[in-house]
C-alpha cells in the first residue's frame, strides 16, 4: 500500500469557525480573593499594550479607585479614544 493518501480525508471538521476569547489586561499591583495573581509594572504595561495592539475589546476588571497612578497611566495610554 502507497503512503500516499488517494482519497480525502473526511474526518477533519470543516465546518469549525475559530473565535478568539478576550481577557481583560490586569494591571493591579496587589493580589485578589478570586486567584488572581498580582502583577508587575512591566506585566501590565505588556497585558494592556496587547489587548491594545490585538485590537480586542478593552474590558478593565480591577477596581480603577484602588489603582495606583501609574496603573492607570498603563490603561490611560493604551485604550482607544472615543471622540
Amino acid at each position: 500500500m502507497s503512503m500516499l493518501m488517494t482519497q480525502p480525508r473526511t474526518d477533519i471538521p470543516t465546518n469549525v469557525t475559530a473565535t478568539a476569547e478576550f481577557d481583560p489586561p490586569i494591571v493591579r499591583p496587589s493580589g485578589s480573593g478570586m486567584g488572581i495573581k498580582p502583577v508587575s509594572l512591566d506585566e501590565a504595561r505588556l497585558g494592556a499594550s496587547w489587548v491594545s495592539v490585538a485590537g480586542q475589546l478593552f474590558l478593565v476588571s480591577d477596581w480603577l479607585p484602588e489603582l495606583p497612578a501609574e496603573r492607570i497611566e498603563v490603561l490611560k495610554r493604551t485604550m482607544s479614544h472615543h471622540d
